[in-house]
């Protein structure tokens, strides 16, 4: 099935076309019969030679109708375009090619009707005419047939447009998350509370657990229709009724959605957008922004700063949440005035704060208004890490209606469970390298570095907490960093001793070993040698040093190894020993005894059995 909807000024004959074309009139309320006037959202089908089922969207003409017209426009992208023969270009005939510019409509066919109203002649000045206004649009290359749903003349021409026209459009994209933004709500006798509308993102099929947003409610599919056919699933691209129960028709209505496959809602997006001409897109005036069939009341905050004149990046703060992804189309109405004053691409359906200071704001509008394509994926989460810088990859992918296979290579890092832009990674990782090799250059004696050191660097630039410490594991798997005993080093580093500290070396290192078991305080003695902490921290990690247990005192390795000597001497003589024994046979005092043998007790040089110690 597709799904075309007609578009164009009020009273050219879009109704009464799709009557002749599908044989069913798309206008359902008494008054529209009365009055002649389509009001709200009609809806007809017929069946086109390869192309199959074809559903149209019948949209109102009259300016106090636009906004009925953006909610049937805007899931659709295939327009049939109505000009009358008589009466020519009007001003809602602008408006309506202007909204479906914005929409992202390319693939249409142009209806010149009621040309059994005027002779030939006239009929082919107002098609060259038509021509004129539809150069340097959208729909420039759009054919333009002549038709009478009075006479019928042209109608078969017509049918064969629209399936041309159908069978070169893209077809609706499955990205197994499907999306159907409602355009009626409503309850049937028997069988509860049923929504229609567009769906689009993936496929539904009776007994799907879905969700309706923004009320946050689950629902599950009782039954599906097409075409006012009973079906077991729908595909995307289709017109489908659903009957749902779990939700009561009072609590739904136009501009919800009905969703499966993670989406999530949000407040603020970003948007690059292109004004009409002629109009401004600012932070004065009354606005509302239409997405699907949603409109909802929106403050307008031009990323850089100043209004819009031109094609730019808008924040849109928004009166409600909505379930919207990159590459959603979005159309600015200013209320007050009633003019469609712009529309465009969401470029980030879920920004952080607002940024501050005229630099950061010209920064983050540049970076959105390089976005590119978003017909892709990958496309998709490119421009949000391009927007975001680093994110978690689950909302990203959210955000960007992707699975994990649309991170490409390039675009994006993976750094733990986020995705980090390249250029960002490349800055916080020469950040962390750099701060790793500053710390090793002003203390070359360390082997390693506290993870705290690059962690702080990090912090100062900015890097999301749940990135820095992923990002320095990265680099150490990449080999820009080196995981040691007590922390990170930078490759290839090896410590070294400054001449001062050598020196400092040599004088600590003789005075303890000639003071042996009773040495004096190590803090005392380092300052009366100039031996800073680093010597120190390479002196115990390399053993030259041991700390005794409880006191600010240290023995040389030479000295330890006398002491067990002397113990081991003790112990030939007599056998196990006593703390007391041990005392005397070392020299020292109960002070430095009995530290000394808690260490060789713990290091597993000697064995206590109650009041007695022997050597292992």
């Amino acid at each position: 099935m597709r799904v075309i909807c007609t578009a164009g000024h009020v009273d050219h004959g879009k109704s009464t076309l799709v009557t002749a074309l599908t044989g069913r009139d798309p206008d359902r309320l008494a008054e529209e019969k009365r009055r002649g006037l389509t009001i709200d959202l009609g809806f007809a089908w017929t069946t086109l030679p390869d192309v199959g089922a074809v559903a149209f969207v019948d949209l109102p003409g009259h300016e106090r109708f636009v906004p009925t017209m953006l909610a049937g426009a805007g899931p659709v992208r295939t327009a049939l375009f109505v000009v009358a023969a008589d009466e020519g270009w009007m001003p809602q005939s602008a408006e309506h090619l202007a909204i479906l510019e914005l929409l992202g409509t390319t693939h249409a066919v142009v209806a010149l009707t009621r040309v059994d109203l005027v002779d030939e002649e006239t009929a082919w000045i107002a098609a060259e005419l038509l021509a004129d206004q539809l150069r340097d649009t959208a729909l420039a290359d759009a054919p333009i047939v002549p038709v009478s749903s009075t006479t019928g003349a042209g109608l078969e021409e017509l049918r064969g447009a629209l399936g041309a026209m159908l069978s070169a459009a893209p077809a609706v994209p499955d990205d197994g998350r499907p999306r159907m933004w409602l355009d009626r709500a409503f309850s049937i006798r028997g069988a509860g509370t049923v929504v229609t509308g567009t769906l689009q993102g993936g496929a539904v099929a009776v007994g799907d657990r879905l969700q309706v947003l923004p009320l946050d409610r689950e629902v599950r599919v009782r039954g599906l229709q097409a075409l006012e056919q009973d079906v077991a699933e729908v595909r995307p691209g289709w017109r489908v009724a659903m009957n749902l129960s779990g939700v009561d028709a009072d609590e739904v209505g136009r501009g919800d959605a009905v969703v499966g496959g993670g989406w999530r809602t949000t407040e603020v997006l970003e948007a690059l957008v292109t004004p009409v001409d002629g109009q401004v897109v600012g932070r004065r005036g009354a606005w509302t922004a239409h997405v699907g069939t949603a409109a909802v009341g929106v403050h307008v905050h031009p990323v850089a700063g100043q209004d819009l004149l031109d094609v730019g990046a808008v924040r849109l703060e928004m009166d409600r949440a909505l379930p919207l992804a990159v590459g959603d189309r979005v159309v600015l109405r200013e209320s007050g005035r009633g003019v469609t004053a712009g529309g465009g691409t969401v470029i980030d359906p879920a920004p952080g704060p607002r940024v501050r200071g005229a630099t950061a704001r010209r920064s983050r509008a540049q970076r959105l208004e390089r976005a590119g394509s978003v017909d892709a994926p990958a496309d998709r989460v490119r421009l949000l890490v391009e927007a975001r810088r680093a994110a978690p990859t689950a909302a990203v992918l959210a955000d960007a209606n992707a699975g994990p296979d649309a991170i490409a290579a390039g675009d994006a890092v993976v750094v733990g469970d986020h995705l980090v832009h390249p250029e960002e990674f490349a800055l916080w990782s020469g950040l962390a390298v750099s701060a790793v090799v500053s710390f090793h250059q002003r203390r070359p004696a360390l082997p390693a570095v506290d993870p705290e050191v690059p962690r702080r660097r990090l912090r100062e630039a900015d890097c999301p907490h749940d990135v820095i410490r992923p990002l320095l594991g990265l680099l150490v798997e990449r080999d820009r960093l080196t995981s040691v005993p007590g922390g990170v080093a930078a490759p290839g580093h090896e410590p070294r001793l400054t001449v001062a500290q050598q020196s400092a070396r040599v004088a600590l290192l003789e005075r303890l070993d000639a003071e042996g078991a009773s040495p004096a305080p190590l803090a005392e003695v380092a300052e009366a040698v100039g031996a800073d902490d680093d010597l120190l921290t390479v002196l115990r990690s390399t053993g030259q040093l041991v700390d005794l247990p409880g006191l600010d005192a240290a023995m040389t390795a030479s000295a330890l190894e006398r002491a067990t000597a002397t113990l081991a001497a003790l112990q030939a003589d007599r056998g196990p020993f006593t703390a007391s024994q041990a005392r005397e046979a070392l020299d020292t005092t109960r002070r430095f005894a009995l530290p000394l043998l808690e260490l060789l007790d713990t290091t597993g040089v000697t064995t206590r059995d109650g009041d007695l110690r022997h050597l292992t």
